[in-house]
């Protein structure tokens, strides 16, 4: 129906700016929204809804004159404002139909969003702000009467090029408003402006006193409230306010530092005015709760002004520096040599909150807290998964490893605690001549394995079945990395195809594709005699154990087992044990490693019966 009211096809296969999938669920949604699309100019409504954009030079002649002069009608003005304040409308003014060219709202609109084109991106579109793709709107090639109305002065001169001083015209050089947008937007030199206009104007007294043109001491028209919100802004400094201003510890404290962008600035000024506010703990900590938490660079301003501004009263308060410690970990260097500063109980406390802090302990601390490295490595470890799920800084593990006393390395101790936290491979133990011990020590290779979940450092090892059965056990994905004759072993590939389908879909494919098909149904032939083991053995034999009927009866003496210690559990384990028959864990494993197997080379069966159906009715 919608085809026949507005011939959708013909219209839209020559329009640029979407795609037909693009185009026909932008049709869909504005149908749902207003009704049947029955004209040109209800695409440009619907681009407008959907956030697309409208080139009409990538449109035949004839639909843009079809549109051009449906935007000329006078009820469409407002659809001509929405296209070019929101940047749609890839026509510049010299372009537009002559009858707006005499419009005051619409060059006002020009002048504050002048369309650049539109680029597409992929699938996508995006603006072009380029200067090459458009002729920007000068307020002298406006008609007369644009030229001396205010409002188009206004917008022209908030814009770069949209005209000078010079431009505007003689009646509304005295004009203060037109005044004050030209001096704040640099069209009039500063020092042009009379003095009692500077001291009765906000914007222009504001433009000389941050250009250090005038002293805000002479401007009353800068209110309290006026300056607190130009700090905040970062628009002033606080040298440039007015000395009663400047000297008012209640204004200084007024201020919303969660809306400061340079925080460490005006920090630095307060400091540096105001000496009695280095004393005050909750002005730092107002600042502390003021950073943002993914802030990094801001944390440096915070810890750079606490090394150089906080008092040493403050440093040998140590419920206030345990705090910050606590918070920032660099901060350590700024107290260590503070009495409490290698205290157990101050070292203890900074370590389980920030872990981080290890890297600026001595070595002698190091040596005489051993317990507490290894605290520390295993707190980071902890901290470290954290931080990789939220989205935080990444913490500074190579840091720390450096920080350590050299001959640490060398011990099996630390080396398994820093593997075991899932800090990787001791790399460090380079320097101690350890490293190749450690490569060649099984129990530290597999604890690397299982951690980091790499064989990297474990390749004296991948040819070794219990060590990669272990290995597998735990990381199934790590099969992959195995030897040749480790990932051909029954027994590995069963533990790792039991616990991954995606693995087993994958070697099954490599291993058919290859054209080994004949070590698929090898494998398969394992698991089956493994099973029907399991399978003979609850059927056969517990099931005539069970069995209440009589020797004569069944035939057979396992009835006689059917009473006495023979029918417990314990018993009947030990039974399975002596028979090799599957149990427990690994007849678990042996079923999903049997149940992935057979989803993955399904096609593979399905291909094998299709080929030999073709091959009997060639030969038919």
């Amino acid at each position: 129906m919608i085809a026949n009211n507005f011939n959708v096809k013909q219209r839209t296969e020559s329009i640029a700016v979407v795609d037909q999938n693009n185009y026909e669920d932008l049709r869909r949604r504005f149908v749902e929204l207003e009704g049947i699309v029955r004209s040109m100019k209800d695409v440009i409504k619907l681009s407008l809804h959907c956030n697309k954009k409208v080139c009409l030079d990538n449109l035949p002649l004839p639909i843009q004159q079809e549109i051009l002069a449906e935007l000329e009608s006078d009820t469409e003005k407002e659809l001509v404002l929405k296209l070019i304040q929101r940047r749609k409308f890839d026509k510049d003014w010299y372009s537009l139909p002559e009858k707006w060219k005499h419009d005051v709202p619409i060059a006002c609109a020009y002048f504050d969003n002048q369309p650049r084109g539109v680029k597409r991106r992929g699938s996508d579109f995006t603006f072009d702000f380029s200067d090459d793709d458009r002729r920007d709107l000068q307020l002298r090639s406006l008609p007369y009467s644009l030229r001396i109305n205010k409002e188009v002065i206004l917008s022209s001169l908030r814009t770069s090029k949209g005209a000078s001083w010079d431009d505007v015209h003689a009646r509304y050089r005295t004009d203060i408003d037109v005044i004050a947008t030209a001096v704040a937007n640099g069209k009039l030199k500063f020092e042009k402006v009379p003095l009692e206009i500077v001291q009765s104007r906000e914007e222009i007294a504001l433009y000389g006193v941050k250009n250090d043109l005038i002293s805000a001491d002479v401007c009353p028209c800068l209110t309290h409230q006026i300056l607190k919100e130009n700090i905040e802004n970062g628009v002033l400094d606080w040298y440039q306010l007015p000395q009663t201003v400047r000297d008012n510890m209640e204004f200084a404290m007024a201020i919303e530092f969660d809306k400061i962008e340079d925080k460490k600035r005006l920090y630095q000024q307060l400091f540096h005015h105001f000496e009695e506010l280095r004393h005050d703990k909750m002005f730092w900590w107002r600042w502390h709760e003021s950073l943002c938490p993914k802030e990094e660079d801001r944390e440096w301003d915070f810890i750079a002004l606490f090394e150089k501004y906080c008092p040493a009263d403050l440093l040998a308060d140590e419920n206030f520096v345990t705090e910050f410690c606590a918070e920032y970990a660099s901060i350590y260097k700024v107290i260590a040599e503070q009495p409490f500063a290698t205290s157990r109980h101050f070292l203890e406390t900074i370590i389980n909150r920030n872990p981080e802090v290890l890297q600026y302990f001595s070595h002698q601390t190091q040596v005489e807290h051993l317990d507490l490295v290894f605290t520390a490595i295993k707190r980071l470890g902890i901290l470290r998964k954290r931080t990789a799920s939220n989205g935080s800084a990444a913490v500074k593990v190579h840091d720390v490893a450096t920080s350590l006393v050299p001959e640490f390395w060398s011990s099996f101790r630390v080396a398994m605690a820093w593997v075991k936290a899932g800090h990787g491979f001791p790399t460090h133990a380079l320097s101690g001549g350890r490293f190749k011990t450690w490569m060649a020590n099984r129990q530290l290779c597999l604890a690397s394995a299982i951690n980091a979940k790499t064989l990297y450092y474990t390749s004296n090892f991948r040819d070794d079945i219990d060590f990669m059965i272990q290995v597998v056990t735990q990381c199934p994905q790590l099969y992959l990395e195995a030897g040749d004759e480790v990932a051909a072993d029954p027994v590995v590939m069963t533990i790792a195809f039991a616990g991954l389908l995606d693995l087993a879909s994958q070697t099954m494919d490599k291993l058919h594709f290859d054209g080994h098909d004949d070590k698929i149904q090898s494998y398969l032939s394992f698991l089956n005699s493994k099973l029907e083991m399991y399978d003979t053995f609850v059927c056969c034999i517990l099931g005539n154990m069970l069995s209440t009927q009589s020797v004569e009866t069944t035939g057979s003496s396992l009835t006689l087992l059917n009473q006495g210690h023979e029918t417990s559990i314990v018993y009947k384990r030990l039974l399975a044990d002596n028979l090799g028959i599957p149990t427990g864990k690994w007849l678990c494993q042996l079923k999903e490693a049997r149940a992935n197997v057979t989803q993955a080379i399904a096609p593979f069966d399905f291909y094998a019966s299709t080929n030999r159906h073709l091959v009997t009715c060639k030969e038919g």
